[in-house]
């Protein structure tokens, strides 16, 4: 086991050897060929650089739109409140006017009734001063009349 543990660190070690062997330079590596992997690299960058953009723009338009429906239920929710509020009102309305028909209502049925009561009264008031004017008894003849 210890020599197997040790034949893998003498080939790690001859790695990092033949690694550092083959790492250059900046001194030691043409002007061209340097620019030529910077350049590569920069239009890596680049193509990154416009999927992130055209990604942020996906994103913001996405946020807009989710903005612009947010609008929209804000504005119907007030539309809704102030529809509960007319309807609470109109309801209340609607409620007094019904307390009003029926005393209405009331207030005719009673007058109907009172009517009906004079009428009786003033037919029984004849009756007697006919009563009395048969009988020869002298009384004034009725002069409210409703």
């Amino acid at each position: 086991m210890k020599e197997l543990n040790s034949r893998i660190d003498e080939e790690e070690s001859d790695y990092e050897f033949i690694g550092r062997k083959y790492i250059l330079d900046d001194d030691e590596i043409p002007f061209e060929v340097r620019m030529k992997y910077i350049l590569k690299a920069y239009r890596k960058d680049q193509d990154k650089w416009a999927r992130f953009y055209i990604e942020a723009k996906k994103v913001q338009e996405n946020a807009s739109e989710t903005k612009r429906k947010l609008k929209e239920a804000r504005v119907r929710i007030m539309q809704l409140e102030q529809d509960l509020k007319r309807c609470k009102q109109s309801k209340s309305q609607s409620a007094i006017l019904e307390s009003r028909m029926v005393s209405s209502l009331l207030s005719e049925n009673k007058l109907s009734d009172f009517k009906s009561i004079i009428e009786k009264q003033n037919d029984y008031i004849n009756v007697l001063q006919e009563l009395l004017f048969k009988n020869n008894v002298a009384y004034p003849p009725n002069k409210i009349k409703i």
